[in-house]
């Protein structure tokens, strides 16, 4: 019997060296090496581990709702103190709320500016394997927790899970997420960020009760999974339009705009009581089909909106729509305690220049401005000149205007962004210059994930006393990166 246990070692042995010896081989041709740890792993020497050429390291910060990893503030801090870049990684429960879950990763990671992106591991553990969750509720609390972390660190957080997890409830759902993938067998045959190549990495410096480290390569620089860090202006004004999870995700924000519609009057008033700003949106010249007036409103609709198949221009001269904003939805905003309005779609007016649709507006603005001194017009140009022109006062239906893509522009059809024409950011910036100077507000709104345009449009901004927020993502659900 001792003689069998001691051959079925051996076989085991073999059978560890023929798998893993060739997926580290593999793994060597990628020089950006790392590890992720937790308490398992002990003290870290981190001096040690830097020594043998490790460059960066995620370290297990939380785990469901309440857990937090009892080496994690050490390994936090002791890591990038040695010269290894360093990120939080926080360990999914099947078990508990995604939104719940979120805010306690929050709370004890804290800010992340400079570091690496946040990750969420997502793998089977305990009896789970045997015992599997339902995909479509999985799901649906994982988004809960990527969607509020997305809107709070300012990007799309890590995915790290193994092949066959991946397989059985990730794959095709979650695409768009950089990826670090488990793999100790093969190189993956997904499209991966970090590849954990091996659970058995043995280094100088690891004292805990388990002695092998993962280890793992990222597939390019680190700046591919970097946080910049922020410059304070960058805290100033937030736009999260497409955002419906919890207020105090966005609690980097001086003042945000949000979908008021979403939440409600006690979130709000808490989130205000804290110092914040809160601007609702409103869309006063197109009709979206998934609001619950959509049936209400139809008939009113005049025409296709480019590029948004949910959204019709709609008939702003019909006295039933204007009433509509003005006595019902308005002051339904308004009642949830924000401190003003942010207005889309006055460009209805460049889609059906009358007169009828400028006095239509018009009169819509005014009753805005009559119900919150802050009303913050988007975009609008064509007729907010028009209305001057016909002898109104901008400051009867305006205090601002946010400016959508004057440095930025972008391709409908290859979904990117690009920069703006010479041409067209000349026009804007006259735009917004001359009301900038009669005393108006002025936001601005991009869409980029260039860092040296981010940066160009900052110091435009910061030069002209406006306020900017960059979007990587046209759905506007995270803060800026």
């Amino acid at each position: 019997m001792m003689a069998l246990s001691a051959g079925l070692v051996v076989s085991a042995a073999c059978l560890f060296l023929f798998f893993q010896i060739p997926c580290r081989l593999s793994a060597g041709r990628y020089p950006v090496k790392g590890i992720d740890v937790s308490h398992y792993q002990g003290n870290v020497d981190w001096k040690r581990i830097k020594e043998q050429g490790i460059q960066f390291a995620y370290v297990k910060a939380t785990e469901g709702s309440t857990y937090t990893d009892e080496c994690f503030f050490r390994d936090l801090a002791e890591a990038p103190e040695n010269g290894i870049r360093v990120g939080a990684y926080h360990f999914f429960s099947f078990d508990s709320p995604g939104e719940t879950q979120a805010l306690h990763f929050i709370e004890t990671a804290g800010p992340q500016d400079g570091k690496l992106i946040p990750a969420v591991d997502v793998e089977y553990y305990g009896d789970k394997k045997k015992n599997p969750p339902d995909g479509q509720e999985l799901r649906k609390e994982l988004s809960a927790m990527l969607d509020i972390l997305e809107a709070h660190y300012a990007c799309k957080p890590l995915l790290y899970s193994t092949q066959s997890f991946y397989h059985a409830y990730l794959e095709g759902f979650y695409d768009d997420y950089p990826l670090w993938i488990r793999n100790v067998y093969f190189p993956p045959a997904q499209d991966w960020v970090i590849w954990q190549y091996s659970d058995k990495l043995r280094l100088d410096g690891v004292n805990g009760d388990e002695r092998c480290v993962d280890g793992d390569v990222c597939i390019a620089d680190l700046s591919l999974i970097s946080m910049p860090e922020r410059a304070d202006e960058a805290h100033e004004y937030g736009v999260f339009i497409g955002y419906d999870g919890p207020l105090k995700a966005l609690s980097a924000y001086d003042a945000v705009v949000i979908d008021a519609q979403y939440h409600d009057a006690e979130e709000i008033a808490a989130f205000r009581q804290e110092g914040h700003v809160v601007y609702s949106y409103i869309n006063i010249g197109s009709l979206e089909d998934f609001r619950d007036y959509h049936e209400r409103f139809r008939d009113l609709t005049l025409g296709e909106y480019e590029h948004w198949e949910e959204e019709a221009w709609v008939d702003v001269t019909d006295a039933a729509w204007r009433d509509f904003i003005t006595d019902e939805l308005a002051p339904s905003l308004a009642g949830k305690g924000i401190d003003g309005f942010f207005v889309d779609n006055c460009d209805v007016y460049y889609q059906y220049p009358s007169e009828d649709v400028l006095d239509g507006l018009a009169e819509i603005l005014t009753g805005l401005r009559q119900l919150r001194d802050t009303v913050i017009i988007n975009g609008g140009d064509t007729f907010l000149d028009a209305y001057c022109e016909k002898g109104g006062d901008w400051k009867d239906v305006i205090s601002g205007i946010n400016q959508e893509s004057v440095f930025t522009k972008i391709l409908w059809d290859e979904g990117e962004f690009t920069e703006a024409s010479e041409e067209d950011r000349e026009y804007f910036c006259d735009y917004l210059e001359r009301y900038a100077s009669k005393g108006a507000d002025i936001y601005l709104l991009e869409y980029t994930a260039d860092e040296s345009l981010r940066e160009e449009i900052r110091a435009f901004c910061a030069s002209h006393a406006y306020r900017c927020y960059i979007s990587d993502s046209l759905e506007l659900r995270s803060v800026e990166q």
